[in-house]
């Protein structure tokens, strides 16, 4: 059987069309909501982003002479690290509280100390003359700086006081040469 329709084409076609005319009144309604919400959010996004920079202009004023003297502290504290590394090429390896506490160690109460000067010379190695002074310098391989100094030196310690007697300072010299 078949059905029979009593609706004429005109008026199926005005209905579409009107389905048609809602369906792009409410896109173009979507479309319109979108942007509002848009311009909205990005003008709330430039007007924080001009507080910001109105901030950050009020800061630098302010601020702007701590920040120049702050930059003027790095390049000070960049330059002293530097002498700071000069420095430590130059440094010796034995300090002064070691020889100091090794002498204290080896003097007995016979021998009083009265002046310590320590020097640093040149070392020119050893004289015909003189052949009782060997000079060492030695790694165990676990020491890795490299750097020594470019010379050759010695660390010249020279002890003045006075001693209970010749034995006594005979004792000290002998301590001294083990040590």
């Amino acid at each position: 059987m078949k059905e029979i329709d009593f609706l004429p084409k005109w008026y199926k076609a005005g209905k579409r069309r009107e389905a048609n005319y809602r369906m792009q009144y409410l896109l173009v309604a979507g479309v319109f909501i979108t942007m509002l919400t848009w311009s909205a959010v990005t003008s709330y996004s430039v007007s924080m982003a001009r507080g910001q920079v109105a901030i950050i202009k009020e800061s630098l004023s302010v601020n702007g002479p701590v920040g120049e003297r702050c930059a003027q502290y790095q390049q000070q504290v960049e330059k002293l690290k530097e002498q700071k590394k000069v420095l430590d090429k130059l440094c010796q390896r034995t300090t002064m509280s070691s020889i100091v506490g090794e002498m204290s160690y080896l003097c007995d109460d016979n021998v009083m100390i009265d002046k310590v000067s320590v020097s640093n010379e040149p070392f020119k190695g050893s004289s015909p003359g003189n052949t009782n002074v060997a000079v060492r310098v030695g790694s165990n391989g676990s020491d890795k700086k490299p750097d020594l100094l470019d010379t050759d030196s010695r660390m010249k310690v020279t002890i003045t006081g006075l001693a209970a007697g010749s034995s006594e300072v005979g004792f000290l010299i002998n301590k001294l040469e083990q040590s």
